[in-house]
């Protein structure tokens, strides 16, 4: 089993990421970069993604209700949350 630190698994510089270059055509050349999650493999594309995936992992909730006691790992389902406060004023 390997153990990570959360704040290592959120740091970007300490993800995993491997350059992979397209085939090269006559004119062009793509170059991609994918993250891999450190745990379970899985890959993306943009490193936010992979911030957001590890949450899944770590448990971590950094968006919290003002209100009440509710957390979330993802801004947006913190939004959502807060609609059910203002229908009770």
């Amino acid at each position: 089993m390997v153990k990570y630190v959360i704040g290592d698994l959120l740091n970007p510089h300490t993800l995993h990421t491997s350059g992979q270059t397209s085939p090269t055509t006559t004119t062009t050349t793509t170059t991609t970069t994918h993250h891999q999650c450190p745990i379970c493999l899985e890959v993306f594309p943009w490193v936010s993604y992979l911030r957001r995936h590890v949450r899944i992992h770590t448990g971590e909730k950094p968006f919290s209700c003002p209100h009440c006691p509710f957390r979330s790992a993802r801004n947006y389902n913190l939004k959502i949350h807060l609609l059910t406060h203002k229908k009770q004023h």
